[in-house]
């Protein structure tokens, strides 16, 4: 199933963002939700919902309180992801449970958010960062195509999908400078983590590729973006992303691109560190560049 075939592009109502860990897409996520919120447009946070910050009991109890209460709307698609992450072979019973619960919950916020009202969810870990997650414990490799009719019909159709990259070895820096969140990638001697953080590395770029020709186009073409994580102010990158978004928003809107919503973008937006102010980029031209501070 690709863009051509699939379900026409409905408005953004997600914006995802996706990457190894400690590539900062919590950090860009805040920002995005912050320089959104200036532009008038109202946003939910997954990592707020799911409650990433809660101990672990609490956040768990969370989780399943939201999967409960949207299974009247998401009972199929529960069944239908429980199929696949069975059929792609999880390493321990202990994984499957991980994996399972955590993309149900993705499953449901997504539910519930897109018929609740019209804020945009903003996920530093929505539905392709969770298929990842599955792969990453997964002993057999399932046709990514088999994942794109429950994804498209969870949410994947009305998104707008941001990867963010960086070096490797940059990434392990933040995750090894982290005092509370871990990665399964850091585990076994050092031969061995380098070789999960490679194989992660090709899982992502693979998705990515994928992703592009599965996720319907717009009037902007496709719905993937590509964002370089060098060193530098995390707003550039989110008003990077807002811009790309606003874009739509307002084309799709039938409002032109000097309408008043992005006219409102525009006085708040930060500047470039280079320079350039944000109202003069074009979010429909090419690939986008992100700069973020070092986690420390």
């Amino acid at each position: 199933m690709t863009s051509e075939t699939a379900n026409p592009a409905l408005p953004i109502r997600i914006i995802e963002l996706i990457g190894l860990p400690g590539t900062g897409k919590s950090t860009i996520a805040r920002r995005l939700e912050s320089i959104l919120g200036t532009a008038g447009v109202t946003t939910r946070s997954r990592s707020i919902v799911l409650a990433d910050d809660d101990p672990f009991m609490r956040r768990q109890q969370k989780r399943l309180q939201l999967i409960i209460r949207n299974t009247g709307k998401c009972g199929q698609l529960y069944r239908r992801s429980l199929r696949l992450i069975a059929n792609s072979g999880q390493k321990t019973t202990l994984d499957f449970a991980i994996v399972a619960l955590n993309f149900w919950s993705i499953i449901a916020l997504m539910a519930e958010r897109r018929v609740a009202d019209d804020r945009v969810v903003i996920a530093d870990h929505g539905l392709v960062q969770g298929l990842w997650s599955v792969q990453l414990s997964s002993l057999r490799a399932l046709p990514l195509d088999a994942w794109a009719p429950l994804l498209l019909s969870a949410g994947l159709a009305d998104t707008l999908l941001v990867h963010v990259q960086t070096d490797i070895s940059i990434s392990r820096h933040r995750v090894s400078a982290r005092t509370r969140s871990t990665t399964r990638l850091d585990s076994g001697s050092s031969d061995e983590q380098s070789r999960r953080w490679q194989i992660a590395l090709t899982n992502m770029s693979d998705l990515v590729a994928w992703a592009q020709k599965t996720i319907p186009h717009d009037q902007c073409g496709g719905r993937v973006l590509t964002v370089m994580n060098h060193e530098g102010a995390p707003e550039a990158a989110a008003a990077e992303i807002a811009s790309a978004y606003l874009k739509r928003d307002t084309l799709r809107a039938g409002v032109g691109v000097q309408g008043s919503q992005e006219r409102a973008y525009e006085d708040h937006v930060p500047d470039h560190p280079n320079g350039q102010h944000r109202r003069s980029a074009d979010p429909c031209a090419g690939s986008l560049t992100m700069v973020e501070t070092k986690r420390t």
